[in-house]
């Protein structure tokens, strides 16, 4: 799949996962921008039990972007769409990461801190 997260970037998560957990550190995970899902694939099976993972991204709803941000889109992920990223997540996974489709400066600290339902959250 597309995608710029490598072997090595690959091992440094699982590595930082598991020093996490052998220290006792827990808590969700945010990733901002998805791009086609390579890290959130392995993000969502390094999630344990009671914690969430949400993703942040665009998903090229220009609606929503700068025009900078537009450029950038039409750059690098000319074509990429929301299901694109769905589709490659659940070949992995039984279901979804909470999505935050929106730029990540809208980004609301204090409603992740909260239980968010299940689904896109949008500010």
């Amino acid at each position: 799949m597309p995608g710029w997260f490598s072997d090595i970037d690959l091992r440094l998560f699982v590595e930082l996962d598991r020093i996490q957990k052998d220290n006792g550190i827990t808590g969700d995970i945010l990733e901002i921008g998805a791009y086609c899902g390579k890290s959130a694939i392995l993000l969502g099976h390094l999630i344990a039990p009671g914690e969430r993972l949400l993703v942040c991204d665009l998903f090229n709803e220009n609606e929503r972007t700068s025009s900078a941000n537009r450029e950038e889109n039409d750059r690098w992920y000319e074509g990429f769409r929301r299901e694109d990223f769905e589709n490659h997540y659940l070949r992995f996974h039984a279901s979804l990461p909470e999505l935050l489709v929106c730029p990540s400066t809208e980004i609301d600290r204090d409603a992740l801190g909260r239980e968010l339902p299940l689904g896109t959250y949008r500010r």
